[in-house]
């Protein structure tokens, strides 16, 4: 992959994962300030959302790989599961530790993620595999 193409994929997954990111906040802020519930529950529950948003866009717009869905939804997940961890983790210690706003200790938490996730999904969730001369029949 080229430069340019790897930057315009960069830009489409920053785009989505914006979009994504949105989603993640909106149901965060909507859960915590209008429902009361507890920042780390409303966090996960924002990023469960967004994860569903976010392998769509993914899938279909930013990567746009090659094969089923079946391949590339468990690697989705696995990638998943562990940056589910690691931000609500990172998410639990600033509110509840360093005493951080919410909000603030999102910010942080998403930021985190975001270029470790890029390079993960580019290079291995998504990375499309050439289909072998007897796959094609």
């Amino acid at each position: 992959m080229g430069v340019r193409r790897y930057i315009a994929c960069f830009i489409r997954y920053f785009i989505s994962g914006g979009m994504a990111a949105l989603l993640h906040f909106a149901t965060l802020i909507l859960l915590v300030e209008k429902f009361k519930i507890d920042p780390t529950i409303s966090t996960a529950v924002g990023f469960s959302l967004a994860v569903i948003f976010n392998y769509l866009a993914q899938y279909y717009w930013t990567f746009k790989p090659t094969g089923s869905h079946k391949r590339f939804i468990f690697r989705f997940l696995m990638v998943t599961i562990i940056t589910f961890f690691i931000n609500t983790g990172l998410f639990w210690f600033l509110t509840e530790f360093q005493k951080f706003p919410y909000i603030l200790s999102q910010v942080f938490a998403t930021g985190s993620v975001f270029l470790m996730n890029f390079i993960i999904n580019h290079h291995f969730t998504f990375k499309s595999h050439p289909v072998r001369q007897n796959e094609s029949s």
